[in-house]
C-alpha cells in the first residue's frame, strides 16, 4: 500500500500544481480524482489514504497566498466527506466498521493529520474528523495527551480565533477532563476578550453554570481579603472587573443562569448574610433579628459564630448573652466580650430561657403583608385549634372560589402547605401539626382544600402531589385520585400552550429571551416574568423548612408562589378569551388539569432539589439531585 500511496501522492501533486494556487474552476477535477481514489481503495487502507490526502492538501495550503486558502479547506472537507461516505457504504457489519475506522495508523501520521485539521472549521466536519481520528475517545493514552496539548495551545493563543477554536474543540468532542482542567482559565479569558460565545460553549449544564459562578466567587473572595491572584490570567481578569463590579456581575449572572447563590458555597452569600444581620441588628426589631439570626446559624453551618458575635460590638451586654447561648469556647470569645467578665450572667440566663421558650412554643398568628403591591391577610396555622378555626371561617362559613396552592418540603418530607386567595394567604405548618393530628383529621383538612367546587391552581403540582402522598398516603388513595379534585397545573398548561402556535403568540407575546422557547425549560420564575413581568425572589429557596420559628422572609417566600399562580392563571385566561372567545379558551385551559395518579410523560422535577420518578401512583425516590422546575 505504501508504494501505491506514493504513486497517488505524486499524481495528486500534479493535479494540485505546486507552482500556483488552485483556481476554483479546477476544484471539480480534484474532487473527481479523489472520488476515484476512494472507489479503488479497500477497507484496510481507507483511513491511511484519508490522512495522507489531508496532509498533502494541508502542505499545499501552507504555500498559497491569502484569499486562496478557502479552496484548499474545501478540498479537505470533501476528503472527509468521501471518507464518511466510504465508511457508510462499506460498513455492512460492525466488524467491517471497526476494520475501516480503527485501521492501524502510525502515531506520526495520526499526529500530522491532527495538526492539519486543527485549523478547519469543525462545524462542517466534526463527525467525520472524529470518525477518522477518534478525538472524543482516543485509541491510545498518548494520543489523548497529544489532543490535550494541541487544544491547550489553541486556548493559550493570543489570537482570539484560535482561542475560540480551542473552546469549540472541547465542546464539540466532549473533552470533559480538559474542560474541567481549563475551566477557570477559559472563563477568565472569555471575559477579558469579551467573547460571550466562547463562554456559552462552556456553560452546557447546571453543574458547569454553578462552577462558573463559584470561579467568579472565588476571585471575589480573594479580592475582598486582599489575597494574591492564583494565576496571571486571574490578575488580568481583575484589571477588567473591579471588586464591586464583580459582586454585582456574579448576582446578575446568577439570575441569568438561574443558579441559586444563596448557599454556603458562595462567599457573596456570606457577605450578604453579614450585611443583613448588621442591618437587622442596627435598624430592625430585636425579636425579628433574633429569629433571623437563629435561622442563619442553624441552616448556615459555615457561618462563624465568632464573626456573628463581632457583629454585635455596639451592644457588649447583648453580645455576652449570645456568647453564652451559643456556648462559645473561651478562645473564640472576642476581647470586647471577655472584658465584661461574668457581670451579666443573670441576664444571659434569662435571655437563654426566653429564646428556648420562643423556639418550642407553636403560636398561631395573623398579620398583614404586601405582595406585588397588594395587601393580604397572612395567617400562620401551627396549632390544632388554630387549624380548626381556620377551616371553619375560611372553608365552611365562607368558601373560596379560587385557591392558589404550593408546598415546601425538607429532605423529601412535607413541612408547609401554603394556600392563597385574592384577599388572604395562609401557611399550614405540617411539621408542627403532624404529631397532634390523626389521619381522619388530615382527611378532613384535605377534603376542604380539594373541595370539587373550588378552582385550585399550582405549578409543577405533580411534585406537591407526591409530597402529600409521602406524608399522607391515605389522602391520595381516598380523595385525590378523583377527577373533581383536580388542580390547574401551570407548568402543564404552559407546555400545552407552547405546543399551540396561536395560543403561544397570544400568551407569550412579550417573550424576549430564550428561557421559555422550549418546553424543557419552563419554570415558575420564567412564566411569571414572561406573563406578568414579575421577577420572583428566590433567596429563601434553600431554607431549612423544618426550623422554627420561620423568619418573616421565609413566610413571604412561602406564600408568594401560591399568590402568583392565581395572577398568572387569570392573565392567561383573560388573554385567551380576548383572542379566541370563551369556548376555545376553556378547551386550552382544560389541558392544564391534573389529578393525583395521572401518568407523566417525563420524570418529575421535585421542589427544592429532590428527584423522584413515578409510574402511575407508585413512588420511588432516587439518590441523585436535580433542580426544581419551579425555581
Amino acid at each position: 500500500m505504501e508504494e501505491e500511496l506514493e504513486i497517488i501522492i505524486e499524481k495528486l501533486k500534479e493535479v494540485y500544481s505546486e507552482q500556483s494556487a488552485i483556481e476554483k474552476d479546477k476544484l471539480q477535477d480534484i474532487e473527481e480524482f479523489i472520488k476515484t481514489l476512494y472507489l479503488n481503495c479497500d477497507e484496510k487502507h481507507a483511513r491511511i489514504l484519508t490522512m495522507n490526502l489531508i496532509i498533502l492538501t494541508h502542505k499545499q495550503l501552507s504555500a498559497v497566498e491569502d484569499g486562496k486558502e478557502d479552496i484548499y479547506k474545501e478540498i479537505c472537507y470533501k476528503i472527509l466527506m468521501f471518507y464518511q461516505l466510504f465508511v457508510y457504504q462499506k460498513s455492512k457489519t460492525a466488524k467491517l466498521l471497526k476494520q475501516i475506522t480503527f485501521a492501524i495508523v502510525s502515531d506520526e501520521l495520526w499526529k500530522k493529520c491532527l495538526i492539519c485539521l486543527i485549523n478547519l472549521d469543525i462545524k462542517h466536519c466534526s463527525a467525520q474528523m472524529d470518525k477518522l481520528l477518534h478525538i472524543s475517545k482516543s485509541e491510545k493514552k498518548t494520543r489523548t495527551e497529544i489532543i490535550a496539548t494541541a487544544v491547550k495551545e489553541m486556548l493559550e493563543s493570543e489570537n482570539n480565533e484560535d482561542f475560540y477554536n480551542g473552546v469549540k474543540w472541547i465542546s464539540t468532542f466532549n473533552l470533559e477532563k480538559l474542560k474541567v482542567d481549563e475551566f477557570r482559565n477559559i472563563v477568565y479569558k472569555s471575559h477579558i476578550h469579551q467573547m460571550p460565545e466562547a463562554l456559552a460553549l462552556l456553560l452546557t449544564t447546571k453543574r458547569f453554570n454553578e462552577e462558573y459562578l463559584l470561579s467568579l466567587d472565588g476571585c471575589y473572595k480573594r479580592l475582598l481579603k486582599s489575597e494574591q491572584p492564583i494565576s496571571e490570567i486571574e490578575s488580568n481578569f481583575i484589571q477588567t472587573m473591579p471588586m464591586e463590579a464583580l459582586k454585582n456581575f456574579i448576582q446578575s449572572e446568577a439570575e441569568r443562569l438561574e443558579v441559586d447563590i444563596n448557599s454556603s458555597k458562595f462567599h457573596v452569600y456570606y457577605l450578604k448574610v453579614t450585611n443583613e444581620l448588621r442591618d437587622k441588628f442596627l435598624n430592625g426589631e430585636k425579636e425579628e433579628f433574633e429569629m433571623f439570626a437563629l435561622n442563619i446559624l442553624k441552616s448556615f453551618k459555615q457561618f462563624s459564630k465568632l464573626h456573628f458575635i463581632n457583629l454585635l460590638v455596639e451592644d457588649p451586654k447583648y453580645a455576652y448573652c449570645w456568647t453564652k447561648m451559643l456556648q462559645l469556647e473561651s478562645h473564640d470569645i472576642p476581647e470586647f466580650v471577655r472584658q465584661l467578665g461574668n457581670q451579666y450572667e443573670p441576664e444571659a440566663n434569662e435571655f437563654i430561657q426566653s429564646m428556648k421558650k420562643r423556639l418550642i412554643t407553636p403560636v398561631d398568628s395573623v398579620e398583614t403583608c404586601t405582595i406585588f403591591g397588594k395587601e393580604y391577610k397572612l395567617l400562620m396555622i401551627t396549632t390544632p385549634k388554630g387549624l380548626k378555626d381556620f377551616l371553619q371561617k375560611y372553608f365552611i362559613d365562607s368558601k373560596p372560589d379560587i385557591l392558589g396552592i404550593d408546598s415546601e418540603a425538607y429532605k423529601f418530607k412535607l413541612s408547609l402547605f401554603q394556600l392563597a386567595t385574592k384577599d388572604w394567604c395562609c401557611i399550614i405548618d405540617i411539621f408542627l401539626l403532624s404529631p397532634y393530628l390523626s389521619t381522619s383529621d388530615w382527611t378532613l383538612v384535605f377534603q376542604h382544600i380539594f373541595d370539587p367546587t373550588i378552582i385550585r391552581i399550582g405549578f409543577a403540582f405533580h411534585a406537591d402531589f407526591n409530597f402529600i402522598q409521602i406524608a399522607f398516603p391515605h389522602i391520595c388513595d381516598e380523595i385525590l385520585k378523583e377527577d373533581n379534585r383536580k388542580v390547574i397545573c401551570l407548568s402543564t398548561l404552559s407546555k400545552a400552550i407552547l405546543d399551540d402556535s396561536e395560543a403561544k403568540n397570544v400568551v407569550f407575546s412579550k417573550l424576549t429571551d430564550n428561557n421559555m422557547t422550549t418546553k424543557s425549560n419552563i419554570s415558575l420564575s420564567n412564566v411569571s416574568k414572561a406573563i406578568l413581568d414579575i421577577k420572583l425572589n428566590k433567596d429563601q429557596q434553600s431554607s431549612d423548612w423544618n426550623w422554627r420559628p420561620l423568619s418573616y422572609e421565609q413566610k413571604i417566600y412561602a406564600v408568594t408562589d401560591a399568590i402568583v399562580v392565581i395572577l398568572i392563571k387569570e392573565k392567561i385566561e383573560t388573554d385567551l378569551k380576548n383572542a379566541f372567545g370563551d369556548e376555545k379558551t376553556l378547551k386550552i385551559m382544560e389541558k392544564g388539569n391534573i389529578c393525583f395518579g395521572q401518568k407523566q410523560k417525563k420524570e418529575l422535577k421535585i421542589k427544592r432539589g429532590n428527584k423522584m420518578t413515578t409510574n402511575e401512583s407508585n413512588i420511588s425516590i432516587e439518590v441523585d439531585v436535580v433542580n426544581e422546575q419551579e425555581n
